[in-house]
């Protein structure tokens, strides 16, 4: 049931929305890491 509603709100988005999602999550690790470095650095 759940897989279904997925796949449907997977087609039915477009792909701009995804790479957003993509680019916020991306955005957020690499906040970490720098973040993480820069701790060690000091």
């Amino acid at each position: 049931m759940s897989d279904a509603i997925v796949f449907h709100a997977d087609s039915f988005w477009p792909g701009a929305i995804k790479s957003l999602i993509v680019a916020a999550v991306l955005t957020a690790i690499i906040r970490f890491v720098v973040k993480k470095i820069y701790q060690h650095k000091r």
